[in-house]
């Protein structure tokens, strides 16, 4: 069961779940699976897609995918701890006697990439924030993969808090004390390293330094006598800071990696200013940086000629307070803090920093301290010129984006001046656009163009984008979307807070942590479990007024960052601290501001009058003041952010936490959500019920994305990724891999699967793009379940025809086996291919093939159009008239070697095929084209073929309906043969040996001139094929026959899942 180091095999797990062969274990736990009274012992295995349970002895193995998971929380079973991983469903207790922790923070975590996946369609990829980079992971044995896994878990931590970019990855860290020259105290705490960075926290997190290398001047080796153990290294900036780290185990290597880090660094700055650092999607992670020599341009100066509007209008008392006294003051405090602790990215932070932060950021600095606080500044010295490279690209283009953009730019901050002229809207466009530009993942928002507006005003256009892409990107994750899934997980979040730091309005919302739990595990009524509060209210089954009060508050405040709750000079300081402090900050205000008003929301709650709550909270906001415009009845705007931040102790540890546990029962709520509206954007086209079809495909779209390891390009014309007017059932787009697999598990056509797959797929790629929507498919699988014969025989007739037969590639069934590959749900023998000699295949005619790994090398790797950037307009009237002036369409994938749908170039007799999908099922069209659609002697010969493997699959009646089929193609073919005889004057014998014209038998001398005959003429029409079949009572009655879809479904999904 498990190799020498414990750990089971990709072969072990195989055998024992049927797991595809790329399938990888992360970890493995022993532990007690608790049901009911009994507890059975066995091993908990983490795999990068299921959670699965493997008893010792007895019992049934248990696999979850990460996906079907709605919750995970520590609860109390009896007398130890158990993880409780539920379902929809059910729910399982795991006891794990030892590392229960560690194994449930793992489970949170791919429970929380697993999920993410379900946001995952043709216009939506969140930006993961568990970065698994499956084609580094798959070739990984366990012990390094669980090492990844580690790094990337500890990385993000290191991220957050330093706010550093999403690239860097942390390479080492060790206890230190910290030693400043003008100080003789040791602050006892952790120095961090990565490739280009040297970071400090103290313990209580009070003392950070964060030293870019590009600031690193020298780092050697500080002379200490305290122990021969450890050593000390001194770090000094360009600004001439010294820093001492001392009491470092093992100092000597980490001297070495700064050393080395250093050198790197230094070769990549004395190049920076020749290089345009691109920022290119990835599947995995929101970004990745690298270094393109190729892409050398010289620096735009559009970026610094518009913004800091601010400084202009400082006559303005209304928008600036440059002139009062207490804005002189406080710029005095901020200047003698650079004296004493330096200024600029590798300043010394400690809790006067903070009290300053409080305090307000000076008029004069405020754009910069931004940019510093944030860590902006770091992602926009790394890419010198990226902005500027964003607005040149964008020039010209225009998609849906661009739309919504200009919707809302005349509606951002109207009450300013600075956007009643030209200059200041021009700004505001080319932020939001150049964002659009490189994320068109998120694309643009409402709330976007309200937090740039406010940046534009303190900030260059570059210092904007590069502060507005670490909002989106870092600070508040997944905000800014099509479905806002960050706002609705930290509304989730934000719930439980209210419960557990304001406990008077916890009954209010009438639902507690005991009551909520008891639902959750209602099918272990004998256990006795509580559960751990950041998890409670997973299991709401009805929601008070408190709780939609409650949850409702966040999305206005935190989407805007309170910019559109309170006045414009209030606003900009909580800018200030949360630029300092991270999200926690918002939390921290909102909570502040429920606990001032308990009393009142309590009376309201009762009385069930929400809007006086709200009409309330409104006019406390607008109370609001900063220093210089106090009044007896107004309340100070410092005054809240300090109460804020001294009477709830949050971190932005406990946030991430947080919304690890309650980010799976929300991505699961959106994604119910969008299944219904996929159902209601086809009720009126089909009857039955689509839900069990639409999880599979959906479930199978998710996890096809982690196996399969090339895809198609789709066409360049799907400008929709935007489109607001996009049905619903388009956003999930298949390729042919995708394809193959849902194909073979849903048609119960036994090995014809193999045959037809492909004709299937390109009749339903009807655009040419290499993709197939949820809606095509659908029409596929009720024609091939339904009972309408004459459908079934259209759809068989169709298939065979040219373009969608293509014979060279029929001629060896090797190429679609590997892609379904039984008991495989995915193209899992692929890379087996050229292994096998016999299965080689003649690609000089056909469009598709697979011959061996090395072809699909040359493949373009595909781009869902979520990875489309801005289509030129001019560029793509022109692709048109270049479609016009030839008279065909082009491929949309002309550029790549793995192609579905192509016409070869022929002498056959063209055949026109309007709106096959129309003409399949006669139910979507009324159009009647049975006498434009034939086929020829092989086209024949290959549908017949066709339905002797469809009933090879029959077990009752089958030598019965072979020998129907036997008769059916003697029927056509002396029929058809008679009117070719007559066609062409020509005798041939009445015999029945006539069906073997071209077999060894016929006179050589004869033979050529009856297969040119046949080849050149001989035609078969639907209407005729028809007419013979309907005569054949066993295969009426058998292709008559309505197949459950739900069945299907159910047994596509226990080989899916493998059950």
């Amino acid at each position: 069961m498990e190799d020498k180091s414990g750990n089971f095999t990709a072969e072990k797990l195989r055998q024992i779940f049927n797991f595809p062969f790329k399938e990888r274990e992360v970890n493995h736990y022993f532990c007690f699976l608790a049901n009911g009274k009994e507890s059975r012992p066995g091993w908990m295995i983490l795999t990068l897609n299921y959670l699965c349970f493997y008893p010792n002895i007895f019992g049934s193995k248990i696999c979850v995918p990460w996906i079907h998971i709605t919750s995970v929380f520590q609860s109390r079973l009896r007398i130890s701890r158990s993880i409780c991983v539920q379902t929809r469903s059910q729910a399982h207790h795991f006891v794990i006697p030892a590392s229960s922790d560690e194994a449930l923070h793992m489970i949170l975590q791919l429970v929380n990439y697993g999920v993410r996946q379900l946001l995952i369609d043709d216009c939506y990829i969140s930006w993961s924030h568990f970065d698994l980079n499956l084609k580094t992971l798959l070739t990984q044995n366990c012990s390094n993969l669980l090492d990844k896994l580690d790094v990337i878990i500890r990385s993000q931590y290191f991220q957050d808090l330093f706010h550093l970019p999403a690239y860097e990855i942390l390479e080492a860290s060790v206890d230190c004390k910290l030693q400043r020259l003008d100080s003789t105290e040791n602050v006892n705490g952790k120095v961090f390293l990565s490739s280009q960075f040297i970071c400090y926290c103290s313990s209580t997190e009070c003392t950070k330094i964060i030293l870019p290398l590009r600031e690193v001047m020298s780092a050697e080796a500080f002379p200490q006598s305290d122990s021969p153990f450890t050593g000390g290294i001194i770090i000094i900036t360009v600004d001439k800071l010294v820093y001492i780290f001392t009491g470092i185990v093992g100092f000597e290597d980490m001297l070495k990696k700064i050393g080395d880090n250093l050198e790197a660094s230094r070769g990549t700055n004395s190049s920076r200013s020749e290089v345009i650092t691109s920022i290119t999607n990835s599947f995995d992670r929101g970004f990745t940086v690298t270094n393109s020599p190729s892409s050398c341009t010289a620096r735009l100066n559009v970026s610094n000629r518009s913004g800091c509007f601010a400084s202009r209008y400082s006559d303005d008392n209304r928008f600036s307070l440059v002139n009062s006294d207490a804005e002189s003051q406080r710029l005095g405090n901020w200047i003698k803090y650079f004296e004493e602790y330096g200024s600029g990215m590798s300043m010394f932070r400690n809790e006067r920093l903070k009290n300053l932060v409080l305090n307000g950021l000076p008029e004069q600095k405020r754009g910069s301290l931004w940019m510093i606080l944030s860590g902006a500044e770091n992602e926009m010295f790394a890419n010198p010129g990226y902005y500027d490279k964003l607005i040149s690209g964008v020039q010209g283009c225009s998609n849906f984006v661009n739309e919504e953009i200009e919707r809302d730019l005349h509606r951002s901050f109207p009450e300013h001046p600075a956007y009643h002229t030209p200059e200041g809207i021009e700004s505001l466009r080319r932020v939001l656009t150049a964002y659009a530009y490189r994320n068109p993942n998120v694309g643009y928002c409402q709330s976007m163009n309200i937090v740039a507006s406010v940046l534009l005003l303190y900030c260059t256009e570059e210092q904007s984008f590069w502060l507005l892409t670490a909002i989106c990107e870092r600070l508040l994750p997944d905000y800014y979307d099509s479905r806002v899934a960050g706002v609705r997980v930290d509304q989730q979040v934000f719930h439980d807070l209210v419960v557990e730091y304001i406990p008077e309005l916890k009954s209010v919302l009438k639902v507690s942590i005991q009551d909520s739990l008891k639902s959750a595990v209602s099918e272990n009524n004998n256990n006795e479990s509580i559960s751990n509060p950041t998890a409670f209210n997973y299991h709401h089954m009805h929601r008070s007024l408190g709780s939609e009060l409650i949850s409702m508050l966040p999305l206005s405040w935190f989407l805007t960052l309170f910019i559109n709750t309170m006045a414009f000079h209030c606003a900009v300081y909580v800018l200030d601290f949360f630029f300092y402090g991270g999200a926690r900050v918002i939390f921290q205000i909102a909570l502040d501001v429920l606990s001032q008003h308990t009393t009142f929301i309590k009376n309201a709650v009762e009385r069930n009058d929400d809007s006086s709550v709200l009409t309330k909270l409104n006019a406390y906001f607008d109370n609001l003041r900063h220093q210089d415009q106090l009044s007896p009845s107004s309340e100070s705007i410092h005054n809240l952010l300090i109460s804020a931040d001294r009477n709830f102790n949050i971190t932005n540890e406990l946030i991430d936490r947080m919304r690890l546990q309650c980010r799976p029962k929300v991505i699961q709520s959106l994604s119910d959500y969008t299944s219904k509206e996929v159902m209601r954007s086809l009720e009126r086209e089909f009857s039955r019920d689509l839900t069990p079809l639409f999880e599979c495909y959906r479930d199978h779209y998710i996890l096809s994305r982690y196996e399969r390891i090339h895809q198609i390009s789709p066409a360049k014309t799907h400008n929709e990724t935007n489109n607001p007017n996009r049905p619903a059932y388009d956003v999930h787009r298949i390729d042919a891999h995708q394809f193959s697999s849902l194909f073979q598990g849903l048609v119960p056509w036994g090995a014809a699967v193999h045959r037809l797959g492909f004709p299937c797929f390109r009749l339903l790629d009807q655009d040419e793009d290499n993709l197939v929507n949820f809606k095509s498919f659908v029409w596929l699988i009720e024609c091939i379940c339904g009972h309408d014969l004459n459908t079934k025989l259209r759809l068989l007739f169709l298939l065979h025809c040219s373009p969608y037969w293509i014979p060279s590639e029929q001629g060896s069934e090797s190429k679609w086996n590997l892609l379904m590959s039984i008991p495989l749900p995915l193209s899992h023998n692929i890379d087996n291919c050229e292994k096998d000699s016999n299965h080689s295949c003649d690609t000089s005619s056909s469009s598709y093939h697979i011959c061996s790994k090395s072809d699909f090398d040359t493949v373009e790797i595909g781009t869902d159009p979520i990875a489309e950037e801005y289509v030129d307009q001019k560029q793509l009237a022109a692709d048109n008239n270049d479609i016009e002036d030839d008279g065909s369409s082009k491929s949309p994938a002309s550029g790549c070697t793995f192609k579905v749908m192509k016409q070869e170039k022929t002498d056959k007799i063209p055949v026109v095929i309007p709106d096959p999908l129309g003409f399949v099922s006669n139910k979507y069209s009324s159009r009647d084209i049975n006498e434009e659609i034939s086929l020829n002697y092989s086209q024949f010969q290959s549908l017949t073929e066709s339905i002797r493997v469809i009933v090879e699959s029959v077990e009752e009646d089958k030598e019965e309906m072979l020998d129907s089929i036997n008769r059916l193609f003697l029927e056509l073919f002396t029929e058809e043969l008679q009117k070719v005889e007559r066609f062409n004057n020509y005798t041939l014998s009445n015999s029945t040996d006539n069906i073997n014209l071209i077999s060894s038998e016929t006179d050589d001398r004869r033979r050529p001139s009856v297969e040119s005959m046949i080849q050149l003429h001989w035609r078969l029409k639907l209407c005729d094929f028809q007419k013979a079949f309907w005569k054949q009572v066993l295969l009426r009655n058998y292709f008559c026959k309505e197949l459950s879809i739900e069945k299907q479904c159910s047994k596509f999904r226990n080989w899916l899942y493998c059950y």
